[in-house]
């Protein structure tokens, strides 16, 4: 349109040029091109001013160098995918060797308008105006851009290497609304634990890259919670520095006249870090910063700092003092409070002192003092606990919330093992003392017909320890239905737990014992002493014995034992209408005598003596426990029924029990699901030679197996 074109020899100058090419305009240019003395083309540009359509620019924009083509849109398409935009360049100049752009100085002032910038490290970003200066080593830019629907102030100052490999500092006021979110965790800049919660405003918070990978960076600034137009919400000043060799973190809390300092320091090579704490602050005030949600009320207050060391993070040292006062995490149904209601921690360097801790779980309270030690690589717990009750439901649920609240964040790893649970430096171990602790049990799903039961030891005292990765519960005393109890539970290894049982001492009732252990309480009454010792755990006992004894007692309803004497056909000679002795219903018995061994989740009858008014039952076989399913054999001698037959029919009565009286004896054989099994008599040959000792041992008197009452075909040779 206009100006002014000066040739000469060795240079062309301009002056006054003012034009347009498409979209762009130059409003005022001038400069030259000059050669000579040896030297390459020159190009100087003393002064530009004019406006370009930034998305044109960026599609077709390139300098021809000789045969190849550098495209602006190729030359930065690792930090930009697509920008748009008015520029109004208010002043640029440029000189340096025409064909080496590498070389040139240049620099550019101006604004954009309507501007729109796609890149891959960022959000979407539009602004309406925005003002910068660029040259050939760095650039810095203001303005107010509109991120995630929200307005961020943004100060920048950056340099680059020929426009590639951008670093620097950008500082940004306003407010981060939700939707920034998930570019924000994208970048991996902020832990976890400590990520924000959105929205939140930023005061002056810079952001500075010193590596184009981001592994060297510093955030600084200040936030503060909520919206805008939040009243006296706390505000947070945060500086963390992260870069290969450490990771440097310090945050100052403000909570109303409450301030707290907290500093995490990590250097990587060799691994090291301290913590320091000083101040008071209500915690729920982190609850208003973090997404994360660490507690529900409490206070935190003291002053102290821990060295930890090694790339297992132990505790090296601990030094000062915290006090922890009414700090409560809640489950999400809210029907199981955790409350610290106080703990007091003292350091003095390599030990440390737990004074006055009061827990409450639920309904249940823990009291406990103590102390830590730590000695190289290796803690040495030593821990005092009591409590009136304590509910294993409740201990359960409290471990399961602190695993959800303090775990990483992301799932569990379910690889892990339970010897990994236990650190293999932590010994020691915790003493306890528990006026009653009480246990819920929960039937499988297939354990049909099988009902929930509650269980209560009255008292539990132990020592739980700690050894080289694994932690066992050794029961000193303990006391379940009147019964002491012993043993230990191993909790690494659960197979290698061991248990014994002994009733001796008082006289225990099975009417009254037997429903506490939750079993039906009608099926018998009478005193019993018990001796039982197992190995393992429910589900899985791997050895172990179970002896029972009684004497005098009285079975009320045993559907089995009804089965067995209707198989034999004697039921009307023995029925469960007669009256006892006593006046009541059932069966009288003068001994009960049950041997029992436990291998491998199958418990041996070893010996089942019963000896009844009116008939004798002795029985051994197998019970196996995960199918509950029985194999078994009964000898039944109705005693009633001969006693019947010798004073009805003298000459039968001597036929049958021959010259010196001896005793018939019907083989049953009880198989199948033990909440139903299948009852059968058995023919005297089928009854083996290790049955027929066992009878031996057990009657030790002269004995005739016969079938089911008096069959047709000839007895066997069963003497």
């Amino acid at each position: 349109k206009a100006g002014e074109l000066e040739v000469a020899p060795e240079r062309v100058s301009w002056d006054g040029l003012r034009c347009t090419l498409g979209p762009h305009s130059i409003k005022e240019s001038s400069g030259l091109v000059s050669w000579g003395g040896g030297r390459g083309p020159r190009l100087e540009i003393n002064s530009l001013r004019g406006r370009a359509d930034l998305a044109d620019l960026w599609q077709n924009s390139y300098l021809d160098l000789g045969r190849k083509r550098h495209f602006l849109k190729r030359v930065l398409a690792a930090d930009i995918s697509a920008v748009s935009g008015t520029l109004r360049l208010r002043e640029g100049s440029l000189k340096g060797p025409a064909a080496r752009p590498a070389a040139w100085q240049y620099t550019a002032q101006g604004s954009v308008d309507n501007f729109h910038l796609l890149a891959p490290h960022l959000p979407e970003l539009t602004s309406s105006a925005l003002d910068g200066t660029l040259t050939d080593h760095g650039a810095a830019l203001s303005g107010i851009f509109k991120v995630a629907g929200e307005k961020i102030y943004l100060d920048g100052n950056y340099r680059h290497h020929h426009l590639r490999h951008w670093l620097g500092t950008t500082t940004l006021n306003g407010q981060v609304s939700r939707r920034l979110g998930p570019w924000l965790k994208g970048l991996d800049w902020i832990p976890p634990r400590f990520f924000p919660r959105l929205p939140c405003q930023l005061k002056d918070l810079s952001l500075t890259n010193n590596d184009t990978a981001w592994d060297d960076f510093r955030i600084k600034g200040r936030v503060r919670a909520g919206p805008r137009g939040t009243g006296k919400a706390p505000e947070l000043d945060l500086d963390i520095i992260d870069n290969p060799k450490a990771l440097l973190m310090t945050f100052k809390m403000a909570d109303g006249l409450r301030q707290g300092r907290l500093t995490y320091n990590k250097w990587r090579a060799p691994v090291r870090s301290v913590l320091t704490w000083h101040g008071k602050l209500r915690l729920p005030a982190l609850n208003e910063f973090l997404a994360w949600k660490f507690f529900d009320r409490g206070t935190v207050s003291g002053s102290f700092n821990m060295l930890t060391q090694h790339s297992n993070g132990l505790l090296a040292a601990f030094n000062g003092a915290m006090s922890f006062e009414d700090i409560s995490l809640e489950d999400k149904d809210e029907s199981m409070p955790l409350t610290v209601k106080h703990l007091y921690l003292a350091g003095d360097n390599r030990k440390v002192k737990i004074k006055a801790a009061e827990i409450d779980l639920g309904a249940d309270t823990l009291l406990g003092h103590g102390f830590v030690t730590t000695n190289g690589n290796n803690y040495n717990l030593n821990m005092d606990i009591s409590a009136q009750k304590l509910a294993w439901h409740n201990l359960h649920q409290a471990v399961t919330m602190l695993k959800q609240r303090f775990s990483s964040g992301a799932a569990a790893d379910k690889t892990k093992t339970k010897e990994r649970i236990i650190p293999a430096n932590l010994s020691g171990g915790l003493n306890f003392d528990l006026g009653s602790f009480s246990y819920q049990n929960k039937p499988a799903t297939h354990e049909k017909g099988v009902k929930s039961h509650a269980y209560t030891w009255s008292p539990m005292r132990g020592r739980l320890n700690f050894k080289s990765r694994s932690a066992q519960v050794d029961l000193n005393s303990a006391s379940i239905c009147g019964m002491d109890m012993s043993g230990r539970w191993d909790i690494t290894r659960p197979a290698a737990s061991n248990f014994k049982i002994d009733s001796q001492g008082p006289v225990f009732k099975f009417d009254k014992t037997l429903p506490c252990l939750g079993v039906k309480q009608s099926l018998i009454e009478g005193p019993f002493s018990l001796d039982a010792e197992l190995t393992g755990i429910p589900g899985h006992w791997r050895g172990g014995h179970i002896n029972l004894q009684s004497a005098h007692g009285l079975i009320r309803r045993m559907d089995l034992l009804s089965r067995i004497f209707t198989v034999i056909n004697f039921t009307d000679l023995l029925t469960w209408q007669n009256k006892s002795t006593t006046g009541h219903e059932g069966l009288e018995y003068n001994k009960l005598d049950i041997k029992t061994s436990v291998k491998d989740n199958v418990v041996t009858v070893n010996r089942l003596v019963l000896k009844g008014k009116g008939v004798n039952l002795s029985g051994r076989g197998t019970i196996t426990l995960p199918q509950r399913r029985v194999d078994l054999t009964f000898f039944v001698a109705p005693l009633k029924m001969i006693d019947s037959v010798v004073t009805s029919i003298p000459l039968v009565g001597r036929a049958l029990g021959g010259k010196k009286g001896s005793i018939l004896t019907f083989p049953v054989a009880v198989k199948g699901p033990l909440a139903d099994p299948e009852v059968t008599a058995l023919p005297p040959g089928a009854v083996g030679k290790a049955a027929m000792e066992f009878i031996i041992d057990t009657l030790t008197l002269p004995f005739r197996i016969l079938s089911p009452l008096l069959p047709a075909e000839k007895p066997g040779k069963g003497d």
